[in-house]
């Protein structure tokens, strides 16, 4: 259990070359370095000209740079007759990992709880900071606040710029593998909610998009419709329906 009093941030101390220069005071000392790097995540599946890291999700700024780099050019192209054919701008299930810091976030992080997660980051090593009960505060403190900002930064800041532009965000509400948000408050931030359901399996997706829809005054949720992986064009109608029927209802 390290003694939260004990701890001394030596971030003044790292030279631009990436040396520590301390004097140290007597005793056991156990210095650990935390920094921020890009998770290194690409979009998929996507085409070779249309692949490329993924975007800050916890900074509405960057998605904006993000759309004004890419939907943003595409408006920049199309004639002025035919743009009215560009409806909606579409996030799909979130399938790319979490991400837990960004630019400026300790500052952010004081603002929103009150006190500094600089101290506290040697939780995230599996280390106890004060206490359990203390170091579990925390953890969950910095889990909400990512989920918080996935889903006002994100969603809501690319809401905003597609809105501006006379566009509206169609999104699917749920995601797999490190899903760093929270359904219901992620859906909610966007015009238009879709959940999904599979030939081969059914899943919690369609109940959190409508969930979300209900909570939010949203009144018409869409479903991405029989997805397959496997087996594919071996089912007919009649044996889709059940499950249509169900997933819809």
């Amino acid at each position: 259990m390290v003694n939260p009093e004990g701890i001394v941030n030596l971030s003044g101390n790292l030279q631009p070359g990436g040396t520590l220069e301390w004097d140290m005071p007597a005793g056991n000392w156990t210095i650990l370095r935390f920094g921020m790097t890009p998770t290194g995540v690409k979009n998929h599946p996507a085409s070779p000209q249309g692949t490329g890291y993924e975007v800050d999700k916890m900074d509405s700024e960057k998605t904006r740079y993000h759309f004004e780099n890419f939907v943003g050019e595409l408006l920049k192209r199309l004639p002025e007759d035919s743009k009215s054919a560009l409806k909606y701008v579409v996030i799909d299930s979130y399938e790319v990992g979490s991400q837990n810091w960004t630019d400026g976030y300790a500052e952010k992080f004081i603002k929103k709880y009150g006190y500094d997660p600089i101290p506290y980051l040697p939780t995230l090593t599996g280390r106890i900071v004060g206490s359990i009960a203390e170091s579990e505060r925390f953890l969950w403190d910095l889990r909400r606040s990512v989920a918080d900002d996935i889903a006002y930064e994100y969603v809501g800041g690319l809401k905003k710029i597609s809105n501006e532009h006379n566009l509206k965000l169609w999104l699917e509400n749920y995601g797999h593998w490190g899903f760093p948000s929270e359904f219901l408050k992620y859906g909610g931030q966007s015009d238009l909610l879709g959940g999904e359901f599979w030939n081969e399996r059914s899943g919690y997706e369609c109940k959190a998009a409508s969930s979300s829809a209900h909570i939010y005054g949203k009144p018409t949720v869409y479903s991405e419709a029989f997805t397959a992986s496997q087996q594919a064009f071996l089912r007919h109608p009649a044996l889709l329906k059940q499950r249509g029927d169900w997933s819809f209802t």
